[in-house]
Formats: C-alpha cells, sequence, structure tokens
C-alpha cells in the first residue's frame, strides 16, 4: 500500500497539479510541513558520496537539528525531527555519509 502511495504522489499527483520548482530561492523553512517531513523520515534511505568539500552538507543538516530545536525561525517542530544516522534508528533519517572507500575525487572515480 505505501508503494502506490509513493508511486502516486511521485507520478501521477504531479501531473494533475501546477508546476512549481523548488530550488535554492526556497528558503523559507517554516513553509515545510512536519507531515512531509515524517513522510520523508519514513520513505528515504540516501548514501552520499562526495569529494573532499562535500561534508559541508551533512555539517549543514547537524546544524538544522540544533536550529530547530532551539526554534529558529520560529519553528515548533518535535525535539530532532532533523536528525540523521547510519540506518535511521530512533526515529532518525537513514542517511549513510563517506559510503566509498575513496574520495570521489581521487582516482579510481575521477573520469568515471
Amino acid at each position: 500500500m505505501k508503494r502506490i502511495i509513493l508511486l502516486l504522489v511521485l507520478f501521477v499527483l504531479p501531473c494533475l497539479l501546477p508546476a512549481f520548482i523548488i530550488d535554492h530561492n526556497c528558503v523559507d523553512i517554516t513553509q515545510i510541513p512536519e507531515s512531509a517531513i515524517l513522510a520523508a523520515k519514513d520513505s528515504l534511505h540516501i548514501t552520499y558520496g562526495h569529494t573532499s568539500h562535500g561534508w559541508q552538507i551533512t555539517y549543514g543538516m547537524t546544524g538544522l537539528i540544533e536550529f530547530a530545536n532551539n526554534g529558529g525561525k520560529g519553528l515548533s517542530l518535535p525535539d530532532n525531527i532533523f536528525a540523521f544516522n547510519p540506518g535511521g534508528t530512533g526515529g532518525a533519517l537513514d542517511q549513510r555519509d563517506g559510503v566509498m572507500a575513496n574520495d570521489v575525487g581521487y582516482y579510481p572515480w575521477v573520469g568515471r
């Protein structure tokens, strides 16, 4: 049942709704409903391989936890709603950083 709903949301619903773009101009975190955050944590399993400076994404995600926990921008969300860890234990987002043995900016990853 979850897969059917996810397929409908990903493929059918966008065809029925007006198009919209979410990019670097969409910066108002208060507009993200708690239900969307919880749905993403429930369905996403993220692996992240990157070059040497890619750790900044994960570092920023860590800061987001404290920001939300302290009510930044007037947020009123459950504590640690943006928490993440390998495996998604304790209700966290399943996010695995450093999934590759080497930095992807070096051989043998370069040029592939």
